[in-house]
């Protein structure tokens, strides 16, 4: 029962077989040749397309073809798809092409038989054209950058018909373009080349063993066999790469976040830039940090902290890559807006980045210094009234100096509430004498606006900056120092200030931006509002996540 039921089984599947056939045209071929692989399968139809995995170890797979047919005859339908591959062998031999399932149908494996190149045809085609690759960095450090260079060689008469191979597939390892394709021509023991070079950063996320594999691309070149000069196709390989990874030193601080470069560099801005100020002044600070070798993302935020005597209100970072050069360069900012709430030695500790230097292997720190700032003014106190008190009056029969002219002792609360009401007094009128006449405000802008339109209209950026200092002290009633302060706050303000002052004092008196600059200062001018005009929108705005009022006549909350 047991041997039927297998032979059963065994003809079942031949006939399974059966209905499956591949055709090798020819089936001799010499190895820059190729050949067709034809698979035909019956019942099935054109999404029924085989498998070809299991040919990539020997073959490069260079069209695909499908073809349906149905033929009735006597009454009877026969029906099959042809599924036609061209193929290159990547090397010389007998070649199996192992079974391939249609469905639920599979072929049997055949052979083709590939015929060696001479040695001395197949070294002069690796000379011809051929890949190189390298890596700047092995073994690399986990999470740092090693620069991947695939070079393509190609001499005279060489013709690329596939693109360039495209960014490596590199499974746990963060791959980046850099820059375009470069271009040259070399010359290599007397042969003239062409090279075409590419560069990829990669940034393994594990440390161990990592594998850039190998690529290809198609080409033809001119190749005299058998008495006689023909072009043939031949497939180049780029050669794979292996890097080996490197874990986190232990040296490294483990309450520091993990940051593998070639060199950072911290750099601040301060507006205005000085180390004396008012309170209520408003003050910026801008922080920049330059990674060489890793991204933007790969810098952590700043341990950056101020004192009681400044409130603060922190920006969104900035964060972006440049990867246009031979490495890439991350950059992160920070900007925070500063206010003084309260006088005296204001000072600001250092910012320091702890990182790993992967060309010397050691732990480094950059840093910007500490800094320290004097804040001046006097923060209102409100009066206090002195306290009753219920002394007891002495006993006139007991008053040794009844009968004398006294001055009545003042109480020590009277003396502070009186302080600290010439205090606010003189805070106040200091406030006032810098504000200036309302009557004339309206007015003033008016004047101030033509006179800078008329500056702008003759592209006479020296008088356009004069006016738009005059404009700015006016519109937000401070002098002009601490109101281009308040304007500059603005990113788009600041840019535009900046490219004034380039085109201003460019050498040799070059103003290469005047006529574009001049239209920019005129559509910023005219879209400033008053300072009046300004509170009026911060008093009407209801959003719960609004930023306190950081101006106003009574200073900073």
């Amino acid at each position: 029962m047991v041997r039927r039921l297998a032979l059963l089984l065994l003809c079942f599947v031949t006939a399974v077989h059966a209905d499956v056939h591949v055709f090798v045209e020819p089936s001799l071929i010499d190895e820059l040749d190729t050949f067709e692989l034809r698979v035909r399968a019956s019942d099935a139809d054109a999404s029924d397309a085989p498998d070809l995995t299991p040919l990539e170890a020997d073959f490069e797979v260079l069209s695909r073809q499908v073809a349906s047919q149905r033929n009735l005859i006597n009454g009877n339908l026969e029906a099959w798809v042809d599924f036609r591959y061209t193929l290159r062998p990547k090397r010389s031999g007998e070649l199996r092409i192992p079974p391939l399932r249609v469905g639920n149908q599979r072929s049997e494996p055949t052979t083709v038989l590939v015929r060696a190149l001479d040695p001395g045809v197949k070294q002069t085609i690796e000379q011809m054209v051929f890949f190189e690759t390298e890596v700047t960095a092995n073994p690399v450090y986990v999470q740092a950058q090693t620069v991947f260079i695939r070079r393509l060689f190609y001499a005279s008469g060489v013709q690329l018909y596939s693109d360039l191979p495209g960014v490596p597939e590199v499974t746990d390892a963060v791959i980046v373009s850099l820059g375009e394709t470069q271009s040259r021509v070399v010359v290599r023991q007397g042969t003239r080349y062409g090279v075409i070079e590419q560069r990829f950063a990669i940034f393994p996320e594990n440390s161990g063993t990592l594998s850039i594999p190998e690529s290809s691309i198609t080409s033809s070149i001119r190749v005299r066999r058998d008495g006689r000069t023909r072009r043939s196709g031949i497939r180049i390989v780029a050669p794979a790469q292996t890097l080996t990874v490197l874990p986190i030193p232990p040296e490294y601080p483990a309450d520091a976040t993990w940051l593998p470069a070639t060199n950072i560099s911290l750099q601040e801005a301060w507006l205005p830039d000085r180390l004396t100020f008012d309170l209520g002044d408003p003050i910026k600070r801008t922080i920049s940090v330059l990674v060489e070798g890793n991204t933007g993302s790969s810098i952590p935020p700043l341990p950056i902290t101020f004192p009681d005597h400044f409130k603060s209100y922190p920006e969104t970072p900035s964060i972006d890559d440049d990867v246009d050069g031979n490495q890439v360069v991350g950059h992160r900012e920070e900007s925070i807006s500063l206010v003084p709430v309260s006088p005296g030695m204001a000072a600001l500790p250092a910012v320091s980045l702890t990182w790993w230097d992967t060309q010397a292997r050691r732990v480094r720190v950059s840093r910007l210094e500490a800094r320290t700032m004097t804040l001046s003014g006097a923060t209102p106190a409100p009066v206090t009234l002195p306290a009753d008190r219920t002394a007891e009056a002495a006993s006139p029969a007991e008053d040794p100096t009844r009968g004398r002219s006294q001055t009545p002792a003042i109480p020590l609360e009277t003396i502070a509430g009186a302080v600290a009401l010439l205090a606010l007094c003189f805070w106040l009128a200091r406030q006032l004498a810098r504000r200036r006449p309302p009557a004339t405000d309206t007015l003033t802008r008016k004047g101030a606006l033509a006179d800078l339109k008329s500056a702008c209209d003759r592209g006479d950026l020296p008088g356009a900056r004069r006016r738009l200092l005059d404009l700015l002290s006016l519109l937000y009633d401070e002098p002009r120092t601490s109101a281009l302060a308040r304007f500059s706050s603005e990113p788009q303000h600041a840019a535009l200030w900046s490219d004034m002052n380039e085109a201003l004092y460019a050498p040799d008196g070059l103003q290469p931006r005047s006529p574009t600059l001049a239209r920019d200062i005129w559509r910023v001018a005219r879209s400033l509002k008053p300072a009046r005009t300004l509170q009026r929108l911060h008093a009407s705005d209801k959003h719960t996540d609004a930023l306190p009022a950081l101006y106003g006549p009574a200073g900073p909350t």
